[in-house]
C-alpha cells in the first residue's frame, strides 16, 4: 500500500519559511526513487517502462507541458496516494469489482491522474493498454466498414493501431503467454493451443481484415490468466457512451456500442467481461463540446448534482447496461498549497518562467525584499496561486504565461 508521508497542512505564508537547501530538493525530480516513497506535494518523474507514453500517446491537453518539460514529471498529490492504494487493492481481485471512472471541475488534472496510475500500474507488473484519445475511436477519422456476422461497424485501422501500441508497451510480459484455446479467425488464420500470444498479435497488425477480431480475441485471452493483473485505462471516457460522428448508409449517427472497438471498451466497462485480476479506470474529460457525458452516465456517476432533470427526459436502456457498477473517483478541484508548490517547483527547475538571470529558485526571509534578484519567487507563487482559484490547469497557463518572448 502506498503511505503518506507528509505532515500538517501548509499554509500560504509557510513557504516564507522554507530553506533553500529545502526547496532545491524539492525541485529535483530525480531524488524522488518511486511513488511509494513521496510525500504530497514532491515531484515524480515519469519512469516510462519501455517508452509507454511515446507508443500509446497522450491526451492533447498534456502535449505542450511534455514538449516543454525536458524530462516528463509531474507532482504526487494526496488524490495520487488513493488512486493507486485503489490499484494495490485491484490487483487481486476481478475487474467486475474495480471500474473505476475519475470525475471532477473541468482542470482539476483527471488526466495526469490517470497517466500517474498507468506509470504505476507498468512499474508493477500490470499488463496495461492505455487510450488517451477515446474521442478518436468515434470520431470518424478512421475508415470502417458493416460486418454483417457480427452487426457491427469493423474498424480495422483502428484496432490494428490498438494491438501495435499495446504490443510495443507489453511485449516483454507478452512473450511468456500461450493461447489458451483454439481461435479461428476467417479461413485462413487459426491459431492453436500453445501458440504464443505475440503470434496472434502480430497477425493482427500484418492482416488489417483480421484486426478487430485478433484485438477482441487478444483481450479475451488475458482474462483467465492470473500472472499479471491488467488494467484498461481509457481517457475521454465518457466519448464511449456519446453517439459518434460515424454515419450509416442512410446518414444516421451510429451509435458507440455498434461500433466494433467502442463496444469492446463498453463490454469491460459495463462488467459485461472482465478479468480476473485486474481494473478498469476511465476518466471524464469536458473539453470537447460534441462528447460530452449523457444523462445516462452522469446520474450512474453522480454528477446531476443540482441540475433540473424533466421526469420525461428519455434514457437508452442500451447505454445503462454498460454502466452498471461503475463507481466515481473525485478528484479535487483545487490543488493544496503543497501540491502547488511542487507544480511551482517543476516549471521553475525547467526555467519555463519568465526570470531576470538562470538561478534556482530561492525564498528566504532575507531576499523576499529583492525581488529583482529573484527568477520565480514568492510574490509569482501567490500572484499565480491566487489567479488561478488553485485550479492545475489554470495555475500552469498561468505560469507558462510567464514566458519570455
Amino acid at each position: 500500500m502506498v503511505k503518506k508521508s507528509h505532515g500538517p497542512p501548509e499554509q500560504i505564508g509557510d513557504m516564507r519559511n522554507r530553506s533553500a537547501k529545502n526547496f532545491v530538493s524539492l525541485t529535483e525530480p530525480d531524488a524522488q526513487e518511486s511513488i511509494s516513497t513521496t510525500s504530497v506535494g514532491s515531484i515524480m518523474t515519469f519512469k516510462e517502462p519501455t517508452g509507454s507514453f511515446h507508443a500509446f500517446g497522450l491526451p492533447r491537453s498534456l502535449l505542450l507541458e511534455f514538449r516543454l518539460l525536458s524530462k516528463p514529471c509531474s507532482v504526487v498529490r494526496e488524490t495520487t496516494l488513493k488512486a493507486m492504494n485503489a490499484l494495490d487493492s485491484a490487483k487481486n481481485g476481478t475487474s467486475r469489482d474495480s471500474r473505476i471512472v475519475l470525475t471532477g471541475d473541468s482542470g482539476s488534472g483527471k488526466s495526469f491522474l490517470l497517466l500517474q496510475a498507468v506509470d504505476y500500474a507498468l512499474q508493477s507488473g500490470w499488463i496495461v493498454l492505455y487510450i488517451p484519445r477515446a474521442i478518436s475511436l468515434l470520431d470518424s477519422s478512421t475508415s470502417y466498414q458493416y460486418d454483417p456476422r457480427t452487426q457491427t461497424y469493423q474498424q480495422p485501422p483502428a484496432s490494428q493501431q490498438l494491438l501495435k501500441r499495446f504490443l510495443s508497451v507489453n511485449n516483454t510480459t507478452l512473450q511468456s503467454m500461450k493461447i489458451t484455446q483454439s481461435i479461428n479467425i476467417g479461413r485462413l488464420s487459426n491459431f492453436q493451443v500453445g501458440t504464443p500470444l505475440t503470434q496472434l498479435i502480430d497477425a493482427g497488425i500484418k492482416e488489417p481484415y483480421i484486426s478487430c477480431d485478433v484485438l477482441s480475441a487478444t483481450l479475451e485471452q488475458l482474462e483467465h490468466q492470473t500472472n499479471h493483473p491488467v488494467l484498461l485505462a481509457i481517457d475521454d471516457f465518457q466519448a464511449l457512451y456519446c453517439t459518434s460522428q460515424y454515419r450509416d448508409p442512410d446518414y444516421n449517427r451510429i451509435r458507440s456500442y455498434h461500433l466494433s472497438v467502442p463496444r469492446l471498451l463498453l463490454e469491460y466497462a459495463g462488467g459485461l467481461k472482465s478479468y480476473t485480476k485486474g481494473a478498469v479506470l476511465g476518466a471524464i474529460s469536458s473539453t470537447n463540446t460534441n462528447f460530452q457525458a449523457p444523462l445516462e452516465l452522469r446520474e450512474a456517476l453522480q454528477l446531476t448534482g443540482k441540475e433540473v432533470i424533466s421526469p420525461y427526459e428519455s434514457r437508452s436502456s442500451e447505454l445503462v447496461q454498460y454502466m452498471h457498477g461503475l463507481r466515481p473517483f473525485q478528484v479535487p478541484a483545487k490543488l493544496s498549497v503543497p501540491e502547488s508548490l511542487g507544480l511551482f517547483g517543476i516549471w521553475s527547475r525547467h526555467l519555463a518562467l519568465h526570470t531576470s538571470n538562470d538561478i534556482y529558485f530561492i525564498i528566504t526571509p532575507a531576499l523576499t525584499s529583492l525581488p529583482h534578484l529573484l527568477g520565480p519567487n514568492d510574490e509569482l507563487f501567490h500572484s499565480k496561486y491566487t489567479e488561478a482559484s488553485a485550479n492545475a490547469r489554470q495555475f500552469v497557463r498561468g505560469l507558462l504565461g510567464t514566458i519570455e518572448t
